[in-house]
């Protein structure tokens, strides 16, 4: 499985190391829009308290029962023509503190639902570009043994369309995929390279391009020539599409 970060040099395939590049001593994944997850949880945290401020200030405000800012004003106005003397400086003053903190506590009111809308839209924007982090590290991880390695970045052009992320985590291809909603990444690469031959390696296409479902007989273990039960229960487990492609092609019944 490649991963996002590695600690060391040696850690990373050698196959991948132009993917990757060294910062503070770590080796990075290079991937268009890839974000540590660590990112999207301090989002979160910041969103979570934008929602806090916005549920306390509402509260406060909500002490002040059905009155607003202009209902108080009015009651100002009418205690206004009974104040007289001492009584009317008081109560004078008494009124301009309820506007004061009136006004206040408005104001923090709309401060707060602003950093919570805005928190809500960098969250989703966040959200978006881990999604698509993960679909690319997905496409890589089988891509680095089925495509060719600069077939890679066309293949995760095409996934990022073509998957999202369900509510377990996991990478499944949409509703609206045209080869098939709820595939695994594995067997949406066999069914792109059904039409996107140029991406499948050269040591594995030969001369027929056959790629996978179209195995040349000699990798075959359900072939005579090549029989190998622990091969067939390899396959079965890691790709089940496949062994039935090799299946059919050695003459087996699907």
């Amino acid at each position: 499985m490649i991963k996002f970060v590695y600690n060391t040099a040696a850690e990373v395939p050698e196959v991948l190391k132009e993917h990757y590049t060294e910062k503070e001593g770590k080796f990075y994944l290079q991937c268009d829009g890839a974000k540590p997850a660590t990112e999207f949880e301090t989002m979160q945290t910041s969103l979570n308290a934008a929602r806090a401020d916005v549920s306390r200030y509402k509260g406060v405000i909500a002490k002040f029962g059905e009155h607003t800012p202009e209902t108080i004003s009015a009651m100002e106005e009418e205690l206004a023509g009974l104040k007289t003397g001492k009584s009317e400086d008081i109560e004078a003053r008494v009124a301009a503190q309820v506007e004061v903190r009136t006004k206040n506590l408005t104001r923090d009111l709309a401060a707060a639902t602003q950093r919570a809308e805005k928190a809500e839209k960098d969250v989703s924007c966040l959200k978006s570009e881990f999604n698509a982090s993960k679909i690319d590290v997905a496409v890589m991880n089988v891509g680095s043994e089925r495509f060719r390695p600069e077939a890679i970045p066309d293949a995760q052009l095409y996934a990022r369309s073509h998957f999202e992320i369900d509510e377990t985590g996991n990478v499944v291809s949409k509703e609206t995929c045209a080869l098939g909603a709820g595939l695994t990444v594995a067997q949406w690469a066999e069914k792109m390279l059904e039409k996107k031959t140029h991406w499948e390696p050269e040591n594995t296409a030969g001369k027929s391009r056959g790629g996978i479902g179209r195995p040349q007989a000699g990798n075959n273990p359900w072939a005579k020539e090549s029989f190998n039960v622990t091969e067939q229960h390899r396959i079965m487990r890691a790709d089940p599409t496949k062994a039935q492609a090799l299946k059919k092609a050695a003459g087996i019944p699907v």
